[in-house]
């Protein structure tokens, strides 16, 4: 059994170089979207008059109000001043406005106020000319670093995808399994076998496949015996995949889950409009979890569509490639954070179902409560932290939860509690213990409706409803 061991261990770590290239190509799509000015906003007299002016439009009972906005250069000359000292005095602003044959004589608390006003005014346009600039300027900077960061580690990631080592703990029961499907008549090139932290196995059958026959459904339940008998515990296909390059084809099989479970969703944009500031997602994840996931951009429309999308597709790059929860969002984080939108930002609501041992990790970063059935008892989950992309550090709101046969769970956006004044905010833990249902679709669809209706039959803002149901095996 343990001759030419070595041979199928060429492609063993395939997936852990597809792991690397995900993360790869999520680090090119980061670095192309961020913005570099090489520019300074240049603290010219033009933008400190338009922005004088702007300023000064709120204070036109000022007595030298006309004065101002009638004599561009006399602004001017201000801006000069500030160049020159990067602060102005009541007696620069009387000697330009003597220059301009405009006289000003200190003789009642009228005049002398409405100059300090001026000059305060003054002040602060240009304060907030330098704001700008040494923001822009520190915002260029951490977006440099910030690059240069990212290519290192796309370096290092690279690197270590060229020097994968080949051991594996499962050699034996890899070669073990190899033997006993060609002796009953299947090709195989690799068979890879891990486990998860939960203990549950995951094979990886890589297989001869010229006429699509090793698909048929009697085929693949023979191989499902053949393994299952091998490792001593129930064994069945999960999925196949086919690389149409290189031909290759491959068949999962897993350990058997102790539980299934029902989805249902329902959404519906605000107003009626055809683009949604809400996205989701549901995956089934590389160590055989499921992914239920709903992210709310700010605002609505293609703005907030560009943010919830992007943390989606994030999660769905990296997560189902099998990287840990809190070094994805972080790295969602820190997309959000320093994107070129200053407002691009959005609430993160995750479910990670493992079936396997029962289990429900609930993740969350400024998003919507989530809600447990059991029976008749509601449970509601939330947290009070930030969303992604607004703050350095991720706080990461987490809760692990052991699940029980017939376990119902709801997920939302906040637009599902758009309502009227006179409805009570929370009004989903209500109406999951009076429904009369367990169809998680008919659920999904039923709180929609109700929200509409909580709001006068028109959506206020974008709404996204996942309904799961958990049913143990029988």
């Amino acid at each position: 059994m343990l001759t030419n061991v070595g041979e199928h261990r060429l492609n063993y770590y395939e997936d852990v170089k597809e792991k690397l290239t995900a993360v790869a190509n999520t680090i090119t799509e980061m670095n192309n979207s961020f913005y570099i000015n090489n520019k300074s906003i240049e603290l010219t007299s033009e933008i400190f008059i338009d922005n004088f002016l702007e300023n000064m439009s709120d204070y036109q009972e000022n007595i030298f109000y006309d004065d101002i906005i009638n004599n561009e250069n006399l602004i001017r000359d201000i801006f000069d001043e500030f160049k020159e000292n990067d602060v102005i005095t009541e007696n620069m602003v009387i000697d330009i406005f003597k220059k301009y044959n405009n006289y000003i004589l200190m003789r009642d608390k009228k005049i002398k106020d409405d100059l300090q006003e001026l000059i305060k005014i003054a002040n602060r346009t240009f304060r907030e000319m330098q704001i700008k600039n040494i923001k822009l300027e520190t915002k260029n900077e951490e977006n440099k670093k910030m690059i240069n960061e990212l290519k290192n580690v796309k370096t290092m990631i690279n690197q270590v995808s060229s020097n994968t080592e080949t051991d594996s703990k499962f050699e034996v029961k890899e070669k073990e399994l190899s033997v006993l499907l060609t002796g009953k008549g299947y090709k195989v090139n690799d068979v890879i076998v891990k486990q998860s932290l939960n203990g549950k196995y995951i094979i990886n059958l890589n297989l001869e496949n010229i006429d699509d026959s090793i698909r048929d459904r009697n085929k693949i339940a023979n191989i499902s015996d053949i393994i299952s008998k091998s490792f001593g515990k129930k064994i069945t296909f999960q999925k196949d995949k086919k690389n149409l390059v290189t031909g290759s084809y491959v068949q999962t099989y897993s350990t058997e889950d102790k539980f299934i479970m029902q989805v249902g969703s329902s959404k519906i944009t605000k107003d009626g409009s055809n683009l949604s500031g809400d996205s989701n997602l549901q995956v089934r994840l590389e160590d055989g979890k499921y992914l239920l996931a709903i992210s709310d951009g700010m605002g609505s429309g293609k703005d907030a569509k560009q943010s919830s999308k992007f943390v989606v597709n994030t999660l769905n790059n990296l997560l189902a490639k099998g990287f840990e929860e809190n070094n994805v969002i972080e790295l969602i984080n820190s997309e959000l954070n320093l994107n070129k939108n200053d407002e691009m930002y959005a609430s993160l609501d995750m479910s990670v179902f493992d079936l396997y041992s029962g289990n429900l990790s609930i993740l969350k970063n400024g998003a919507c409560n989530t809600y447990i059935k059991s029976k008749k008892n509601i449970e509601v989950f939330s947290s009070k932290n930030m969303p992604v992309g607004i703050v350095n550090d991720v706080n990461l709101y987490r809760e692990n939860i052991a699940l029980n046969d017939g376990d119902i769970i709801l997920m939302c956006s906040d637009g599902l509690f758009e309502a009227r004044e006179e409805v009570k905010k929370d009004w989903v833990k209500e109406f999951l213990k009076n429904v009369n249902t367990n169809n998680v679709q008919k659920i999904a669809d039923l709180i929609v409706s109700e929200a509409i209706d909580n709001s006068y039959g028109i959506a206020k803002d974008d709404i996204t409803v996942i309904v799961a149901k958990i049913i143990k095996h029988k």
